[in-house]
């Protein structure tokens, strides 16, 4: 992971916990980062751009069913803004 991304998952992180301000911060950043470098390649420009449902269905969802032990996605769930 370069930089940028790791910058793009900052944006991201950043806009998730104005909507949702008693999300932890670092567990968002690492699932973000794990599932960007482990399961599926996300599209990071795109989901910081996302609107609001997408936006939320993907970070959301990231956390809800990465398998922190595994680190894969679990439950069928596939990220909106997945390459």
């Amino acid at each position: 992971m370069n930089r940028d991304e790791m910058m793009i998952i900052g944006k991201i992180v950043d806009r998730f916990q104005k909507l949702f301000p008693k999300s932890d911060r670092t567990s968002r950043v690492m699932d973000i980062h794990a599932c960007h470098n482990e399961c599926c390649k996300l599209k990071l420009e795109d989901l910081l751009n996302a609107e609001k449902a997408d936006f939320i269905h993907d970070v959301h969802g990231i956390a809800d069913n990465l398998n922190r032990d595994t680190i894969e996605l679990e439950n069928h769930f596939l990220p909106r803004y997945s390459v």
